[in-house]
């Protein structure tokens, strides 16, 4: 079958291209050096990433050009080793760097550390040319495996950067600890699909309908105690699968326009992106009851520097008419914002580092 594909360019915070793996380490060389291996992609589907519910990685198009620097913590100026290997031979993702513990004290840290039993781990930037999304009930195959959707593709990716990080409580909390403090904008194929939002609606209501009818019938036959009348499982778990897939992809949609438009006004800051993704999907309501009260930022619909670094002008916020700007806010933006770039780190770490809790 033949699947109509649209493309658009759709924007992506830096945790949607960061994969974490557990980091296990040699003993040491004669040199006093130690080598890092570890898996960063089984070739499966991923499901407990945090930012993607259901994501595979097109290991047959995966790019990255070794040796590369493996970095402590993401920061550039902070080298630590070098990555030697990054392989997809076995159908995974494997990674082998060199920790240059013998000459760098706080690579030997690191190692004295893991030792001790601290659970480091790589965080892996993976950034595709394209991604694509299958649509609940389609079928793709990738990896020499069958992936049935919803379920999104990475296509043509290429391995940026690799660095060593703390484990944090929890996936999401290592994994906020991250590069660039810049959404990335990346071409979005969307697998067409005819009904709109109201008809997808719809179809929710009559599956939901048609489940209860054959509750119902199972109820009222299961007191005639003939097995031959009811209704089959295969059947049953269909209609609910088809069900659950809908929903989640009306849910999905809600959130995406909803946090995209907060995003757009300031009601949200690129920081708050994940945290708001998360809340729309466990309790949708509560998001929009937050972003009710919330106070755009006028400032922040359109760039702040014309598209140069913070220092090359100087910074001009021109509020519309009807507007206020809560300036104290304004000036802690500000203030990271230039921490970013003076410094190449993630808008959060930009945030703790100018004194912003």
């Amino acid at each position: 079958m033949v699947v109509a594909m649209t493309t658009h360019t759709k924007k992506f915070p830096s945790t949607a291209f960061q994969f974490l793996a557990k980091a296990d380490f040699s003993t040491p060389t004669a040199k006093g050096e130690r080598e890092l291996t570890g898996i960063a992609y089984s070739g499966d589907v991923v499901t407990d990433h945090g930012y993607w519910n259901r994501l595979v990685i097109d290991l047959a198009t995966l790019t990255v050009d070794t040796p590369i620097p493996l970095l402590q913590g993401h920061c550039h100026d902070d080298t630590i080793g070098l990555v030697t290997t990054v392989s997809t031979h076995t159908g995974q993702l494997s990674i082998n760097a060199r920790l240059f513990a013998d000459v760098d004290d706080d690579a030997a840290e690191i190692a004295a550390k893991a030792d001790k039993g601290f659970p480091w781990q790589l965080s892996v930037g993976i950034w595709p040319k394209s991604i694509e999304e299958v649509n609940p009930g389609e079928s793709i195959t990738v990896n020499n495996r069958t992936f049935t959707g919803p379920v999104v593709v990475f296509r043509n990716g290429r391995v940026r950067e690799i660095s060593v990080v703390a484990i944090g409580a929890d996936h999401q909390t290592s994994a906020t600890v991250l590069t660039a403090g810049f959404d990335t904008e990346i071409p979005f194929i969307t697998h067409e699909n005819p009904m709109t939002t109201e008809e997808l609606k719809a179809k929710v209501d009559a599956l939901s309908a048609e489940l209860t009818a054959e509750k119902t019938k199972n109820v009222e036959l299961s007191a005639k105690a003939n097995p031959a009348n009811f209704v089959a499982l295969a059947k049953f778990s269909e209609v609910q699968a088809e069900l659950s897939a809908l929903k989640d992809k009306v849910a999905a949609k809600d959130i995406d326009d909803t946090v995209n438009a907060a995003l757009l006004d300031g009601r949200l800051l690129p920081a708050q992106e994940q945290w708001a993704r998360d809340l729309g999907k466990s309790q949708l309501s509560a998001l929009n009851d937050f972003l009710k009260v919330a106070q755009p930022i006028a400032a922040l619909a359109g760039t702040q520097t014309g598209g140069k670094a913070p220092g090359e002008q100087g910074l001009r916020y021109d509020t519309p008419v009807g507007f206020s700007v809560d300036s104290e806010r304004l000036s802690a933006h500000s203030a990271a914002v230039a921490y970013q770039h003076k410094h190449g780190v993630d808008y959060l770490t930009a945030l703790n580092a100018t004194g912003v809790n």
